[in-house]
């Protein structure tokens, strides 16, 4: 009889523990979705960034051929 108590306790508290461990897994699984949309909202932005860069190196290569070839033509003058 002593031992069916020892048992039962035991299971009793590694049941507490289980659900314990289990309000920890939920807790961690949420911290994993937000850092997933923090994730993709980096990508994002990344994707936006890369293609303000090649406007602003073309935009650049336009002016700076447009000087080059003001400058050139009054030298000349």
């Amino acid at each position: 009889m002593l031992m069916a108590i020892n048992t039962e306790r035991e299971v009793a508290e590694h049941s507490v523990e289980i659900k314990h461990m289990q309000a920890d897994i939920d807790h961690m699984m949420e911290d994993i979705d937000e850092m997933k949309a923090q994730l993709k909202n980096i990508e994002y932005t990344l994707s936006e960034i890369r293609g303000g860069w090649k406007v602003l190196i073309g935009v650049a290569g336009i002016v700076g051929a447009v000087v080059s070839y003001v400058v050139t033509n009054w030298i000349k003058n």
